[in-house]
């Protein structure tokens, strides 16, 4: 499954792939943040999901690498655990 981020962003952020823009993130500290927020909270990766209102498998996909969150989502995280995103995707390293 892949996801793309409506959000525009010059210089390396962004790159196109059949024709569409797609933001990257720094998806290793994006990985390394998300579950550093979650066992703060003591949450299991099933029951962040379910704490932001997604399938229960979400976290674990997003953990594994083996998807990324759409922007709803990255909002979602920011609000739960009051945190930037641009900390959270690894645009800046200051919380």
């Amino acid at each position: 499954m892949s996801t793309t981020f409506p959000i525009l962003m010059e210089s390396e952020y962004s790159h196109s792939i059949e024709g569409k823009i797609v933001v990257m993130m720094e998806h290793e500290k994006f990985v390394q943040r998300l579950k550093e927020f979650r066992e703060e909270k003591g949450l299991n990766m099933h029951q962040l999901s379910l704490a932001l209102g997604l399938g229960k498998n979400t976290v674990s996909f997003w953990e594994k690498r083996r998807s990324v969150p759409d922007m709803h989502s990255i909002i979602k995280i920011c609000k739960f655990f009051n945190c930037d995103a641009n900390y959270l995707i690894g645009l800046t390293d200051v919380e």
